[in-house]
């Protein structure tokens, strides 16, 4: 009798850990799986995912192709609707990073920042390339990616980059489109 009770209670708290799981899973907002990091406070590239080769969309700018393609799988796995969320909290200087962290130039202590698509773009750089909207889009997060590239100094701007060996590589600004 104690071994029938004794299984009953331990496949109860099986049931229980399931249904904790499944409630946890539901209430955390992954964006339909592009936000993997589960705390994204808004999905601004949808919910549905955007998988593209990243030698496609590389080939579309005349910088060394390796690198782009690793910045994209390590990135954002070529999901161009990845989302990351980084809450910043200015009084500590503490930060809370739901994703990579690409694209890191002109950053600040004090905002919650977005990275967005194939090349994870910091929402504090979308002034630059989008007005201010996310490029979640192939083109538009090509098009930004481009314009981060230029304007800081080729890969160095993403912190992908040394892990794909691309911190040495010169800048080129010629488009093949």
């Amino acid at each position: 009798y104690q071994r029938r009770v004794h299984g009953i209670t331990k496949q109860f708290m099986k049931i229980i850990a399931v249904l904790a799981f499944l409630a946890w899973v539901s209430f955390a907002d992954f964006c339909g799986g592009n936000c993997p990091g589960g705390n994204c406070p808004t999905c601004p590239c949808g919910k549905d995912l955007n998988l593209v080769k990243a030698a496609d969309v590389c080939k579309k700018f005349s910088w060394n192709q390796t690198c782009c393609e690793c910045i994209i799988n390590v990135g954002s796995g070529g999901n161009a609707n990845y989302v990351g969320y980084e809450q910043r909290n200015s009084s500590s200087g503490n930060t809370s990073t739901g994703g990579n962290s690409s694209d890191s130039t002109n950053t600040s202590a004090d905002s919650s920042v977005y990275y967005v698509g194939l090349f994870q773009i910091n929402s504090l750089n979308w002034k630059l390339c989008t007005n201010g909207d996310a490029p979640c889009g192939v083109d538009a997060n090509l098009n930004c990616a481009i314009v981060s590239y230029n304007a800081g100094g080729g890969w160095k701007v993403w912190s992908t980059a040394e892990r794909c060996g691309c911190l040495q590589l010169s800048i080129t600004q010629h488009v093949l489109w």
